[in-house]
């Protein structure tokens, strides 16, 4: 499940033309760098969507700005997506969350872990139900679990 609030009108009077500010917060494990590399490709895959992604990172796994960048071609930024590695030390996931917060720009933001993944139309869709709606303040999502031996949704 993934949860995504609108702004308030103070502060949507003041947000760039982004629509979405994700925020991922990455507790710098080695094991989870390449759940992470996923998470992000997911994001930046969305289509017709002008979004900013945060990694908030708590360090320890090294290079992993040059990896992102290299494997997902990260270096030729796209007119609908920004990425933004942030490290900082810190010990809890709340505290990653956040400082994520205290730094998004869209008109909308949400959280995505590291082991998740957005499907394609995703966004768009989020957004669709905010214009539909504009009385909403948040918009809950459901979610498909995958077996990560198996490869496949768990019913």
């Amino acid at each position: 499940m993934t949860i995504f609030s609108s702004q308030t009108e103070a502060s949507r009077a003041k947000s760039t033309p982004l629509t979405f500010s994700i925020i991922t917060p990455h507790h710098g494990k080695a094991d989870a760098s390449d759940l992470l590399f996923c998470c992000i490709a997911s994001v930046a895959d969305q289509e017709n969507i002008k979004l900013e992604q945060i990694v908030q990172h708590t360090g320890g796994v090294s290079g992993l700005w040059n990896k992102l960048s290299r494997d997902l071609n990260l270096s030729k930024k796209t007119a609908h997506y920004t990425l933004r590695i942030l490290e900082e030390k810190t010990s809890s996931f709340y505290d990653l969350l956040h400082r994520g917060l205290q730094r998004v720009q869209g008109t909308f933001f949400g959280c995505l872990q590291p082991e998740e993944q957005y499907l394609p139309g995703a966004l768009a869709a989020v957004e669709k139900e905010f214009q539909t709606h504009p009385d909403l303040d948040v918009v809950i999502t459901s979610c498909l679990v995958i077996d990560p031996k198996k490869n496949h949704p768990i019913p």
